[in-house]
């Protein structure tokens, strides 16, 4: 798990990685700590459960933004925006440059 937004590194296992995020959401986790991110948030004690669905969502629009050009285009804080508004995710500036790495490896699939 990351904070904001996962890095993708095989876009191509995308199906895997979704059914993978079920496994710890079963467990009915208190926290989630990312393994990356904001050194502030982790040390407050991570995130809540609710990281899982808020990072399933995300890789659903990835998998969306290979259709949809609207998605290529929008800012970051437009994709997590209800999100950062309950409070799920918080902003962490450097998942800007992740983000658009996660486009271009999408954007690179056949």
């Amino acid at each position: 798990m990351q904070d904001c937004v996962t890095y993708v590194g095989e876009p191509e296992h995308f199906a895997t990685h979704l059914t993978d995020l079920d496994r710890p959401a079963a467990l009915n986790p208190a926290r989630i700590l990312p393994n990356h991110g904001d050194p502030d948030r982790i040390a407050a004690g991570g995130y809540g459960a609710d990281l899982l669905p808020a990072t399933k969502d995300y890789i659903t629009r990835l998998i969306a933004s290979r259709t949809d050009p609207t998605l290529r285009v929008a800012p970051l804080t437009d994709w997590i925006a209800p999100q950062l508004a309950a409070g799920t995710l918080l902003w962490f500036a450097p998942y800007e440059a992740v983000h658009a790495n996660n486009l271009k490896q999408v954007a690179a699939l056949p």
